[in-house]
């Protein structure tokens, strides 16, 4: 295995020339689109991995963003107005750390946050000691509200309040070629945590 961290990494790296995918289909959970006159925020959710500087298993990344992300991309179609995932490895304070960052009203964010935290797959990975630190925003004090805010501020405001539209077509083609491998090549042994990270 390891072939899907693999691949993707390679794909992932030339996914601004390729076209995004179709949005998942509408979830009975979210049968409401975000009402009016709702002010949005930007939200962070930072998974901060143990990393020895060397080597990066880009794996666990996958495995988050397939086993935790994707669930709630699919339940939560219309409220997330724009989403992205960001992974980084660098020898600082954050180390190796993979994030979701997405653009909801404040009870949206709850939900997610709530569901993040008691999802098993991060149980699991708190437990044994892989995620050192898992860092959610407080939905009572929110970032920033313009669509534009988390985009580089030496860009043209146009492209400032564009670019997370593009990126969010990024992000969900590699979020769907992680899906659709996963459906070719399925987890034989699901239970454990180091089968399931050798896997992804």
């Amino acid at each position: 295995y390891k072939c899907i961290s693999i691949f993707i990494s390679a794909v992932f790296l030339a996914a601004c020339s390729a076209l995004p995918p179709k949005s998942p289909p509408t979830s009975q959970d979210d049968v409401s689109q975000v009402e009016p006159g709702t002010t949005l925020h930007w939200w962070y959710v930072r998974f901060q991995f143990h990393w020895d500087s060397q080597s990066v298993d880009w794996g666990k990344d996958v495995s988050i963003a397939h086993k935790v992300v994707l669930p709630i991309i699919a339940q939560y179609p219309k409220k997330l107005k724009v989403w992205r995932v960001h992974r980084r490895a660098a020898p600082d304070a954050a180390g190796h750390q993979f994030s979701f960052i997405f653009y909801a009203d404040a009870g949206t964010a709850k939900h997610v946050f709530t569901q993040i935290k008691t999802n098993s797959w991060v149980v699991s990975l708190i437990e044994h000691d892989i995620i050192r630190n898992l860092k959610l925003d407080d939905p009572d004090k929110p970032y920033a509200s313009e669509i534009g805010a988390t985009s580089d501020s030496n860009w043209d405001p146009i492209i400032q309040d564009t670019w997370p539209f593009f990126i969010e077509g990024v992000c969900r083609q590699w979020l769907a070629l992680i899906d659709k491998l996963a459906v070719q090549r399925p987890l034989e042994n699901h239970q454990t945590v180091q089968p399931t990270l050798e896997y992804y």
